[in-house]
């Protein structure tokens, strides 16, 4: 994201409203240890996935996060 960090995105979203849900979606190929990783501990999301993805499984994700 040009300009500012994905997770600096977050952050600022839940200072505006904290019930939002968060899905983040990546073209970085990750695994889910390194994600957890680099995720800062105070940056709150509620899914995440990896490009490419399939519409079938991006429906599934995104009903499991607004569940």
């Amino acid at each position: 994201m040009p300009g500012m960090p994905g997770f600096e995105f977050v952050r600022k979203v839940r200072e505006i409203e904290p019930n939002v849900k968060i899905l983040l979606m990546s073209a970085f190929e990750i695994s889910d240890l390194e994600f957890s990783r680099a995720l800062p501990s105070d940056t709150k999301i509620d899914g995440f996935v990896q490009k490419p993805v399939s519409p079938k499984e991006l429906v599934r994700v995104i009903e499991d996060t607004v569940v």
